[in-house]
């Protein structure tokens, strides 16, 4: 059985100053999610234990702050349908750790789908 994750930035939004998200920001908010891809894996693989054929998609919109830390997550979209994954993935995106920026940055806020088909 072969487990596929599909995920990719959909939107980033600076919500203080500057008033546009730069692609440094970007770049690094997309690194720091594909190095944590497996946490987010983990989930997926221990839903499908009760549920083998779970599929769907799982939106996460997050804010992170000017020291890295992730201030709050939420979810936008969720057709997986499985609250246990889908708490699992938003204590994973909680516990993640972003590079610091300058903190005349403000908050950055991001959308991310995680796509999980088997």
């Amino acid at each position: 059985m072969r487990l596929v994750l599909v995920l990719a930035l959909t939107s980033l939004v600076v919500t203080l100053a500057p008033a546009r998200a730069d692609a440094l920001v970007v770049d690094r908010i997309n690194g720091t999610v594909r190095n944590h891809m497996g946490d987010v894996r983990v989930c997926y693989v221990h839903a499908l234990v009760d549920r083998p054929s779970l599929e769907g998609r799982i939106t996460v919109s997050f804010v992170v702050g000017p020291d890295g830390s992730v201030s709050s997550a939420r979810t936008t979209e969720d057709s997986v349908g499985d609250l246990r994954m889908t708490e699992c993935v938003l204590t994973a995106v909680r516990s993640w750790t972003f590079p610091a920026v300058d903190p005349s940055s403000g908050l950055q806020s991001a959308q991310y789908p995680f796509v999980f088909t088997r």
